[in-house]
């Protein structure tokens, strides 16, 4: 990374957090992450299923994501859970992470999958819960909503630059990491995934954005 010149500013550390035997593995990501000095740690929250099937109420998923509190601290940083699965929307997370109260507790946004897991109206759901982005996957989106189907970025039928709008209007200058994800096929080679990198800086820096 010294050689490249690339600074790592955040982690994927997806673990499923409603999982108490997976914890220990989700604080040394935070470890990891740490030690490369990064400021953000991503993870989803998991199914949040108990074993017996039966679904665990947002209070609870609060009071386990809480219990991270004090490693946050430890190793300064700011945990950003990502709309997923069940818990697809912003709207759906905002509500968790007022319940949380902290700070160190955002909401990563994932602009894709606000469709695919929640079929909402993109715009409605991102002003939602603007205010508690921390860090956003921007993701394009093609197909029907629940068809994986994630292209470069300026390929697909999202809104994104509605979604650069907005964030500059509520002065939120969170980090933002474009994903692509192809289709359940996935990229037929190297060079494909080199192809949609390039697409997708050229959509960007073509509207007058700066990727650092």
């Amino acid at each position: 990374m010294r050689r490249r010149r690339l600074t790592p500013f955040a982690l994927s550390g997806h673990t499923n957090l409603m999982d108490k035997d997976r914890i220990e593995d989700f604080i040394m990501n935070m470890r990891l992450a740490s030690f490369f000095g990064a400021s953000y740690i991503l993870s989803s929250i998991g199914e949040a299923h108990l074993e017996d099937k039966k679904e665990v109420s947002d209070d609870e998923v609060a009071e386990q994501v809480k219990a991270l509190i004090p490693y946050l601290r430890e190793y300064d940083l700011i945990l950003c859970l990502e709309n997923h699965g069940k818990h697809g929307t912003g709207k759906q997370l905002k509500e968790i992470v007022e319940k949380v109260g902290s700070e160190r507790v955002r909401i990563n946004y994932d602009t894709a999958n606000a469709i695919f897991y929640g079929n909402v109206d993109l715009e409605e759901d991102l002003m939602s819960c603007i205010d508690y982005i921390g860090f956003m996957h921007l993701k394009d989106k093609a197909g029907r909503y629940n068809e994986w189907n994630f292209p470069a970025l300026g390929e697909g039928e999202l809104d994104l630059l509605m979604v650069l709008k907005r964030l500059e209007e509520k002065d939120n200058h969170c980090p933002l990491s474009i994903e692509i994800e192809f289709t359940e096929k996935g990229p037929k080679d190297l060079e494909e995934v080199h192809e949609a990198v390039r697409t997708s800086f050229d959509y960007l820096t073509e509207n007058g954005f700066e990727i650092l």
